[in-house]
């Protein structure tokens, strides 16, 4: 749906200035290089109310240092999206030189506010669950009980002062695999669509809705030790509103619209699937990633982007189909 369209579907709902703050982003990334209680190396970044993806790095590596030390923290928002990732690794091949704890850390957040979400409909209101598509994956691994790796994501909501949201956690220490998982992240497998328990929603007046993204990957040794330590989370395109399905599960009588979230009768209109970094332009950086995913080809494969975004034509497969597609947006460059 073009973006006239869109606004003359809520002006015709009545909803095309309950809008008081407006839509808000924000999304920020930090890593930390820590012996003992030394921090080595610290960088971080913070964006406000601009769509698109940040980044920051950390790599050292021999000759120039005793260690191979790799830290990435990546988020980014728009319309719709929420993302998050995080990388940190060492690898330490030789024993002694500190008798102190060394420790690595990579995080980032991600939240969108929308404060014109009306709910069309008889009476003074009804309870019903939000729904949302999460797709992406944590990993980790340790030489050794000497080393640790921990990844961490959590996903908060807030509809209408009614928070809920959920938590999944895996500390990898040698052999031994611990973790834990709450809320709408209990059973959580890598993707699919996750829903909010019902929450009670005023009709016929705005009411506004929040939804956080956040993820964490560290890794820890006692440096007189020798090991190796990873951890990786992976969610930065994947936290978003569902598109072959109502957003809230609502019964027959009602619906529901936002002009900042781009939902219209219930459903999510994405503003253009090409633009792969959500920045609301399809230029040269959304060109890179898309050549990345062109590259692998098959969705299947482990080394694809979670999600396979740039499967357009949803084949499986990121092929001459669907850069026809992409080139088409990219002629364009503004987003609909």
């Amino acid at each position: 749906m073009g973006t006239s369209a869109l606004w003359s579907t809520l002006a015709a709902a009545g909803l095309s200035a309950v809008c008081s703050a407006g839509l808000q982003l924000r999304f920020n990334g930090a890593y930390f290089h820590r012996a003992g209680s030394f921090v080595t190396a610290t960088d971080s970044y913070d964006k406000l109310n601009v769509p698109g993806q940040g980044e920051v790095r950390y790599d050292i590596a021999p000759p120039d240092y005793q260690v191979s030390v790799h830290l990435r923290a990546t988020s980014g928002a728009g319309p719709g999206y929420l993302g998050t990732s995080n990388y940190s690794q060492f690898i330490k091949t030789f024993p002694g030189n500190g008798a102190f704890n060394w420790s690595l850390g990579a995080s980032s957040f991600a939240t969108m506010i929308f404060d014109d979400f009306v709910l069309t409909g008889p009476g003074n209101g009804i309870a019903a669950p939000l729904r949302l598509v999460f797709t992406g994956s944590m990993s980790g691994g340790s030489s050794s009980s000497d080393a640790t790796a921990i990844v961490s994501v959590q996903i908060v909501f807030r509809v209408n002062g009614t928070s809920g949201g959920g938590t999944k956690s895996i500390q990898y220490q040698g052999l031994n695999i611990t973790g834990g998982e709450t809320g709408v992240l209990t059973g959580f497998s890598g993707s699919g669509v996750i829903s909010a328990p019902p929450i009670f929603l005023p009709t016929n007046t705005p009411f506004p809705l929040e939804v956080q993204l956040q993820s964490s990957a560290s890794t820890s040794m006692y440096y007189a030790f020798s090991g190796n330590a990873s951890a990786n989370t992976d969610f930065i395109h994947t936290l978003k509103f569902p598109t072959d399905r109502p957003v809230f599960d609502l019964p027959p009588g009602y619906t529901i619209n936002s002009a900042q979230a781009r939902i219209v009768n219930n459903f999510y209109s994405p503003p253009c699937p090409s633009d792969l970094n959500m920045d609301l332009l399809v230029d040269d950086a959304d060109f890179v990633i898309f050549l990345g995913q062109y590259n692998i080809l098959d969705c299947a494969d482990t080394a694809m982007y979670p999600g396979c975004p740039a499967d357009f034509n949803t084949d499986h497969f990121v092929d001459d189909g669907d850069f026809v597609i992409f080139l088409a947006a990219y002629n364009e460059l503004i987003c609909d």
